[in-house]
C-alpha cells in the first residue's frame, strides 16, 4: 500500500465513530472480532493490517478519552447560581449590546462551597470586556444543548470543538486585567495588525483583509459572507493551504541567499507564530503541519508525498480535538487537498503539461469534493462555481502578497499603505462582480434537501474509485464504482408524518403526505423568531419548495410568529384564519403579506371539514371566545388522528365534547392551564399519546401531568425529545422523537 497512513486513519475515524455512538456493551463483542482479526494479521505477518486495527483502537480509545465528564453535577442544569471566576481567552459580540467571552474558569463558588476544577466556560453578557480580563461571572451554568431538531445548529458540537464544558449567562463584574497573559499579548499583536489595516483600506474591505490575513472574522457582514459562500469561494475568506502557500513562498523567496537549512528554520519558526497569531484554526495548523512535513522532508532528504502528508495532518489534529471531524470547515480542508493529492498524481501519471487544463482539473474536482460536503451540510449547491473559483483563486495569488506588503509598508507609512493596497481593493471589487455573477442566475442556487450522511460517504468513495479507475486503468474498480452510483440512487422510504417542531415554548406543526405539505401555526416571533431559526430551515431540510395549507388557529404571538418568514420564503397556495380573530398588527402584516402573494384567504366560521389528498383530512372546530374567534383542528393521516385544540377555557372546551374529538394523539395546549385540559376533557379525547410543546418544567400546572399519568397516557415534551415525528405505517402509526432516538436515522 503506498500511503498505509491513510488506511490507518481511515480506521481511526471509524473507531472514532463507534466510540461514541455504541454503547460499552458493544466494546466486548468488538473486543472478540478484533482479537481474531489481530491473531490473524499476526499468523500472516500482516504488519499494515495491525496498524489498521491499532488504528481502530486509538479511534475509540481517544473518543472515550474526551467523552462528556460533568466535574460539577450538583450546580450544573440546575436553578442555582454560581459565581465563577475566571481569565477571558477571547471576546467577540453576539449584537451591539452584548458580547462573548470564553473564559478559562479556575474557581467556582456556590452556596459557600468553593469548587477548584478548572474548567472552560462561554459566557455571554455586556460588551466592552477583553482577552486577558480577570472577571467574576454571577449565574447558572449549563452544559451545551444537542440539536432539537435535525436541521438546528449543533452547538454541542461547536462547544466540543472549541473546548467548551459550559455555557453562561449573567451579570459580569470585572476584576483585573493579566497584562503578562499569553493571550493578552496575542491578541494586542493581532489588533496592532489589524489597525495597520483599519488605517489603509476602505470600512467595506477590512473584513475580508482582515479575515485573509489574520484569520479575523468579526468585521465581515454576512451578506459578504453569504455571497461568497454562495459563490463557492468562501475558503479564502479562512487562512489554509492556499494563504499558508502564498506566506511560505514569499519567505522562501526573500531568504532564497541563505542556506536550505536556515531557510527551512526561520520558515518554520514564522509558520508557528503566524499560526497562533491568526487564532489556531484547524485548516491553518493543517497546512503548517503539511509545511512542516515538506520542508523536514527536504532537509532530510526525503521525498514529500501531498496525500500521505494530508493523512499524517489530519490524524494528529484528530487526536488531539476527535471533535474536530464534525467541524465544517475541517472536512472542506482535508477534503479538497486529499482531492488535490488525488489530481496531481492523475496529472503526473498522464504527464498533463497544458496549465489551463491543470488548473481546470484541480478546480473542478475540488469543486465535486466541496458540493458534496455542501449538500450535506447547507442542503443546497452551485452548480456554476466553478467559475468564481477558477477565477478568484487565481487573482488572490497575486492579491494576497499585495495586501501583505500594503500592511508592511503601512506600519510605517499609511498613506503609502493605501496606495499600494488600491490593486487589492480594485481586485475585491471585481471578486463582487464574479460572485454576484455567478449567484445571480437561474441555475446558480440548486436546493438539494437533506443528502444522508449514507449518500455522502457513498458519493465520496466514488470520488476514490474513480481516482484510483483512472489513475491504474484497473477493471477492478469498475464494480465498485457502479455500486456506489446505484447506492446513490436509492431513496430513503418516505412515510406520511406529522412532524411537531421544537420551537421553544411556541407551536408549529408540518404535515407531509407524498407532495401535499400543510402547516399549523408558526411559532413566535422576536428573539427566538420560530419562521427564521425553525420552520425555513425546516423547508430548506427537507426541500419543500411548496405548501398547500397553513392553519392559523389565533392570532397570538405563539401561534403565527414564523407565518411572514414562510411567505417570504416558500410559495403558499392558502391560509385559513378564524372568522371574528383579533387582529394584531402582526396578523394584519400576514394578511397584506398574503395578498400580495396571491395566497388565498379563508375564514373558519363553523365545524368544516377539508379533504386536502385522498388519505388525509382536517376537522376544523370554530369556537367563538367571547367577541374573538379560534379554531381547534383534528388531523386524520392514514390510520393515526392527531388533535390541536389550541389554549380555550374549560368553558369552551365543554363545546368540543360533541363533535368527534376522539384522537390518538393530543397536542396539549400551549399555557398548561389546567382549565384548557380538564379531566373531562382527556376523557373526550382518549388519547394514547399527548405532547407538550416546551418542556415539561415550563408547563405550568402539575395537575394536567398527573392526569395523563393516572391515564397512562405516554407524555412527550419538544424540549427533552426535540422534534416529535407521527409517522403512518401499514398497522396503525408510531412515534420517533429525534433526542435520543434512533442514532442511524440522519445516516440513513
Amino acid at each position: 500500500m503506498k500511503n498505509p497512513i491513510v488506511g490507518v486513519l481511515i480506521f481511526f475515524v471509524i473507531g472514532l465513530l463507534y466510540g461514541q455512538y455504541f454503547a460499552p456493551w458493544a466494546y466486548t463483542v468488538l473486543f472478540l472480532v478484533i482479537s481474531i482479526a489481530l491473531v490473524y494479521s499476526l499468523l500472516n505477518k500482516n504488519i499494515i493490517g495491525i496498524f489498521f486495527i491499532l488504528g481502530f483502537f486509538a479511534g475509540i480509545a481517544i473518543m472515550n478519552i474526551n467523552v462528556d465528564k460533568d466535574l460539577l453535577p450538583e450546580i450544573v442544569n440546575t436553578d442555582t447560581k454560581v459565581q465563577a471566576t475566571g481569565k477571558i481567552i477571547s471576546a467577540s459580540y453576539v449584537n451591539s449590546g452584548s458580547g462573548k467571552y470564553i473564559v478559562d474558569v479556575d474557581e467556582i463558588k456556590s452556596d459557600n462551597k468553593v469548587y477548584n476544577d478548572k474548567c472552560r466556560v462561554c459566557v455571554y453578557g455586556e460588551k466592552g470586556l477583553y482577552i486577558g480580563d480577570v472577571i467574576e461571572v454571577t449565574g447558572k451554568l449549563k452544559t451545551p444543548e444537542t440539536k432539537k431538531n435535525p436541521f438546528d445548529f449543533d452547538s454541542y458540537n461547536y462547544y466540543k470543538i472549541k473546548r467548551i464544558d459550559y455555557s453562561m449567562s449573567g451579570k459580569i463584574k470585572y476584576i483585573s486585567t493579566d497584562e503578562d497573559s499569553l493571550n493578552l499579548k496575542i491578541d494586542n499583536t493581532r489588533k496592532y495588525f489589524y489597525n495597520i489595516i483599519y488605517r489603509i483600506s476602505p470600512k467595506n474591505k477590512r473584513g475580508i483583509i482582515g479575515a485573509m490575513v489574520l484569520g479575523y472574522k468579526d468585521d465581515i457582514s454576512d451578506n459578504v459572507y453569504e455571497l461568497y459562500r454562495s459563490a463557492g469561494v468562501s475558503h479564502i475568506l479562512a487562512i489554509s493551504g492556499l494563504h499558508i502557500s502564498i506566506f511560505a513562498g514569499i519567505i522562501l523567496f526573500l531568504l532564497n541567499r541563505f542556506n536550505r537549512k536556515i531557510a527551512s528554520a526561520v520558515l518554520l519558526v514564522f509558520m508557528a507564530f503566524y499560526c497562533v497569531i491568526t487564532g489556531c484554526a484547524s485548516s491553518t495548523i493543517r497546512a503548517v503541519i503539511m509545511i512542516y512535513v515538506l520542508q523536514l522532508g527536504q532537509v532530510f532528504y526525503r521525498k514529500y508525498n501531498l496525500i500521505g502528508s494530508t493523512a499524517f495532518a489530519c490524524l494528529m489534529l484528530l487526536i488531539f480535538n476527535p471533535y474536530y471531524i464534525y467541524d465544517v470547515g475541517f472536512q472542506y480542508s482535508f477534503g479538497c487537498v486529499f482531492t488535490i493529492g488525488m489530481v496531481f498524481e492523475i496529472i503526473k501519471e498522464y504527464k498533463i503539461e497544458g496549465k489551463f487544463i491543470r488548473l481546470f482539473m484541480v478546480t473542478f474536482f475540488i469543486g465535486v469534493t466541496s458540493k458534496v460536503i455542501t449538500a450535506y451540510h447547507f442542503y443546497s449547491l452551485n452548480p456554476i462555481d466553478i467559475i468564481s473559483n477558477m477565477i478568484i483563486v487565481t487573482c488572490v495569488s497575486f492579491v494576497l502578497p499585495i495586501c501583505l506588503l500594503a500592511i508592511a509598508v503601512g506600519c510605517f507609512s499609511a498613506s503609502l499603505g493605501v496606495i499600494i493596497m488600491k490593486p487589492a481593493i480594485m481586485a475585491f471589487d471585481f471578486f463582487d462582480i464574479v460572485c454576484k455573477f455567478t449567484t445571480g442566475t437561474a441555475f446558480s442556487n440548486y436546493f438539494t434537501g437533506a443528502v444522508p450522511l449514507l449518500t455522502t460517504v457513498i458519493m465520496l468513495l466514488l470520488i476514490v474509485f474513480l481516482y484510483k479507475f483512472v489513475l491504474t486503468r484497473q477493471l477492478i474498480y469498475v464494480l465498485p464504482i457502479m455500486l456506489c452510483i446505484f447506492l446513490c440512487r436509492i431513496k430513503p422510504t418516505e412515510y406520511n408524518r406529522i412532524d411537531v417542531l421544537s420551537a421553544g415554548k411556541a407551536e408549529c406543526v408540518v404535515i407531509r403526505d407524498a407532495d401535499y405539505v400543510g402547516i399549523i401555526n408558526g411559532g413566535r416571533y422576536g428573539n427566538s423568531a420560530t419562521g427564521e431559526k425553525v420552520i425555513v430551515p425546516y423547508m430548506k431540510y427537507y426541500n419543500v419548495k411548496h405548501i398547500d395549507d397553513i392553519f392559523i388557529t389565533s392570532s397570538e404571538n405563539y401561534a403565527i410568529g414564523g407565518i411572514p418568514d414562510l411567505l417570504k420564503n416558500v410559495n403558499v397556495e392558502n391560509i385559513y384564519i378564524p372568522k371574528n380573530v383579533k387582529v394584531t398588527e402582526k396578523l394584519q402584516d400576514i394578511l397584506n403579506l398574503a395578498r400580495n402573494n396571491n395566497v388565498g384567504i379563508h375564514y373558519i366560521l363553523k365545524d368544516e371539514e377539508l379533504n386536502a389528498v385522498e388519505n388525509l383530512k382536517y376537522k376544523c372546530y370554530y369556537i367563538g371566545s367571547g367577541k374573538y374567534g379560534k379554531y381547534g383542528i383534528k388531523v386524520t393521516l392514514d390510520n393515526v388522528t392527531f388533535l390541536v385544540p389550541f389554549n380555550i377555557s374549560n368553558k369552551y372546551e365543554r363545546d368540543f365534547y360533541k363533535r368527534g374529538i376522539e384522537s390518538d394523539v393530543l397536542l396539549l395546549s400551549k399555557s398548561g392551564s389546567k382549565k384548557a385540559n380538564s379531566q373531562e376533557f382527556i376523557d373526550a379525547v382518549k388519547p394514547k399519546n399527548a405532547i407538550v410543546s416546551t418542556s415539561l418544567k415550563d408547563y405550568s400546572e402539575s395537575e394536567v401531568l398527573d392526569i395523563l399519568k393516572n391515564y397512562k397516557i405516554n407524555l412527550y415534551n419538544t424540549k427533552a425529545d426535540g422534534m416529535i415525528t407521527i409517522r403512518a405505517v401499514d398497522n396503525g402509526y408510531e412515534i420517533k422523537k429525534y433526542v435520543g432516538g434512533d442514532i442511524f436515522a440522519e445516516f440513513r
